[in-house]
């Protein structure tokens, strides 16, 4: 009889790093689904293929201060390492009472907004905005970090934060910083206002959806160019 409760204790000793083995992997499974059930619509940020030639990507600000939350983006190149794109918006001169569409060229370096240990492999979700003349980089009001927050699994759209050490306003430019919250959007030639506002509604996950119909609103503004 001790023999064999002995084996019974053997065999349940065993048995037990299989067991857990198989609880973790359950508990990791189950987590995981979780996961990605909570956040359906959105992927692991990569700004790399957002940022596509010849995408041009409406811009809206739906938080933070911003005298310009209206902007088109036309992406002109872009590599592993950054991006060359045209920002257009409209603005009033100095010296005129005209609002008039403006354009300003512009270059983003690609870069991680932060990098775990050993997760240096990850894509960039950020790029540093300069001219592409280093010389006019700390002069600008354009100059900064946007960075990207979440992206839709089908790359159509985003929600972007962004830091610039100084203002752009219609009459100039402001010393004080500026941090705001966009929507982004690619706008393919054949787009429809219900496809855009679709992609918007299940990125933002019910909030801000009283933005979008500014959304709309800023999409007219450069009906001309799509």
């Amino acid at each position: 009889v001790k023999i064999s409760i002995r084996a019974l204790r053997a065999s349940n000793m065993a048995a037990q790093p299989t067991i857990g083995k198989f609880v973790i992997t359950l508990l990791l499974a189950v987590i995981r689904a979780h996961a990605e059930d909570g956040n359906a619509d959105a992927r692991v940020p990569n700004i790399t293929q957002f940022e596509e030639p010849g995408a041009r990507i409406l811009i809206f600000t739906i938080s933070g201060r911003d005298h310009i939350g209206c902007m088109m983006d036309v992406i002109e190149s872009t590599t592993e390492k950054e991006t060359l794109f045209r920002r257009y918006y409209y603005s009033i001169p100095r010296a005129t009472l005209t609002k008039t569409r403006m354009e300003v060229q512009l270059k983003g370096n690609f870069q991680h907004s932060t990098v775990p240990p050993g997760e240096a492999h990850i894509p960039f979700d950020s790029m540093r905005v300069m001219y592409p003349e280093a010389a006019r980089d700390s002069h600008d009001c354009w100059a900064g970090t946007e960075t990207m927050k979440k992206q839709s699994k089908d790359n159509k759209c985003a929600i972007f934060l962004t830091n610039r050490r100084k203002t752009c306003t219609p009459g100039g430019v402001s010393v004080r910083p500026q941090e705001t919250e966009d929507l982004r959007l690619k706008l393919p030639l054949d787009a429809s206002g219900h496809e855009d506002l679709e992609c918007l509604k299940n990125l933002l996950n019910g909030e801000h959806e009283e933005k979008l119909a500014a959304f709309q609103g800023c999409k007219k503004v450069f009906q001309r160019m799509l």
